[in-house]
């Protein structure tokens, strides 16, 4: 165990909790001040004020003492952090913390094991305006040696290029998904699990949009995303071809979200940005979405399955099954108690399988 009390994952622990600084120094009989102290590494705590945080937090004592850095909230999602009302500077601290500690899993978890991509992430320099976020989408799909047409799996593809996957529930926080880059590490996208399949793919290629054109943030840097991520689903010629022109409707605007896995308003909106309808078609579709309550939840028949991340599974299924570990030990190599491990990352290899027996009963 790290010898030195981290300050920082005191901090982290409580907002992964949700309390506030009073709420955990109530909970562990000390003064909110000791704590500030304690939080700003102003203080060393003696063990019996580290026991009743750990009991407060309820945490392993080794939480407190892990070396590694703490960081802030994800480039990607700072101009969302500012642009939604709803969410509460309780909440994001809560979020960023979860983030933390899935990046100090997920560091664990690499130490072992050798990551082979079969392709590279690419970088441009936005700021350049050498490429609009469009080209950058094209330039990409053409690295990664993309067939024409729609990507049938998003997940697999961004995988393949070392890109780790995960879903998170946010905290019920109004999120779509965030990314995380850090020195030493791939880049890390976490996707909203509660989000519609259609949704989520957009989602994963804005924060590929992130990855590859923003290291630095910039005020357009959200919309630069959105048009990277439309591009990149919906290729111009491609989508083009597959549209009716002056006959699209909401039943052709259900097959367009068919055929290219997106939702039936990314469609609508790609449609009247390549200018294959006009500003008065556009208008009247979008009421009718509004009318038939489709801009809310799009219908059932038109829903697909949502693409499931794999190499974070297969990561741990090779320290279950190649490198011995129990389930215990990963709890305790990333020195959090079980029912949290469970609920940040996907353990089911260290869960034996339910034989069902049947029982014959005479009659």
């Amino acid at each position: 165990m790290h010898s030195e009390f981290n300050s920082e994952m005191l901090s982290v622990g409580r907002e992964f909790r949700g309390m506030s600084q009073t709420q955990l120094a109530k909970a562990a009989s000390i003064t909110q001040g000791q704590l500030s102290k304690l939080e700003n590494g102003l203080v060393d705590p003696d063990a019996e004020v580290v026991a009743a945080l750990v009991d407060a937090l309820e945490v392993p004592v080794s939480f407190l003492y892990q070396a590694g850095r703490v960081y802030g909230a994800p480039v990607s999602v700072h101009a969302m952090f500012r642009k939604s009302q709803q969410i509460s500077k309780k909440l994001l601290s809560k979020v960023t913390a979860e983030l933390n500690l899935r990046l100090l899993a997920t560091k664990t978890l690499l130490k072992s094991v050798d990551l082979d991509p079969a392709f590279k992430v690419p970088s441009y320099d936005i700021e350049d305006e050498a490429y609009s976020p469009t080209e950058i989408a094209d330039l990409v799909r053409r690295a990664w040696l993309v067939r024409p047409g729609p990507i049938k799996n998003l997940v697999a593809l961004m995988e393949s290029a070392g890109i780790l996957v995960a879903s998170s529930d946010f905290a019920q926080a109004n999120i779509d998904g965030v990314t995380i880059c850090v020195p030493g590490m791939p880049p890390c996208v976490f996707i909203n699990s509660d989000r519609p399949a259609d949704r989520q793919r957009f989602s994963l290629a804005h924060e590929l949009g992130h990855i590859v054109m923003h290291s630095q943030p910039n005020e357009n840097m959200e919309d630069q995303a959105n048009e990277f991520a439309s591009s990149f689903l919906m290729p111009a010629k491609e989508f083009k071809a597959s549209c009716l022109g002056e006959k699209l409707d909401i039943p052709e605007l259900a097959n367009l979200k068919s055929h290219w896995r997106v939702s039936m308003q990314a469609a609508l909106f790609r449609a009247k940005t390549l200018g294959v309808i006009t500003d008065n078609q556009s208008s009247y579709l979008w009421r009718k979405l509004s009318m038939l309550g489709y801009r809310t939840s799009e219908p059932a028949s038109t829903r697909f399955e949502a693409e499931k991340p794999q190499v974070l599974s297969m990561i741990l299924k090779s320290h279950a099954e190649d490198l011995g570990y129990s389930l215990e030990q990963i709890c305790s190599a990333f020195r959090l108690y079980e029912k949290d491990v469970v609920r940040l990352m996907p353990v089911e290899s260290f869960r034996p399988e339910v034989k069902r027996v049947l029982k014959l009963v005479k009659s």
